[in-house]
């Protein structure tokens, strides 16, 4: 999991074509939480921080709030 510092549309259109990944919690409207696979969200965090949007993993035990 994710803390992407973004509102959800932005966040949508940048996992958008990221495999495993989806939106799991809006705790602020400037802040997305994404989760999904190890590797879909180290990708995620590429595209957020190359779009200059600021993202930080979330240590947890599994990919909670997902289809996964």
């Amino acid at each position: 999991m994710a803390a992407i510092e973004a509102d959800e549309p932005l966040v949508s259109k940048l996992i958008t074509g990221v495999e495993g990944v989806e939106i799991a919690n809006l705790n602020s409207p400037s802040q997305t939480v994404i989760t999904g696979t190890l590797a879909g969200i180290e990708e995620a965090l590429r595209k957020c921080s190359a779009a200059g949007i600021n993202g930080k993993r979330i240590k947890v035990s599994a990919a909670f709030h997902s289809s996964l």
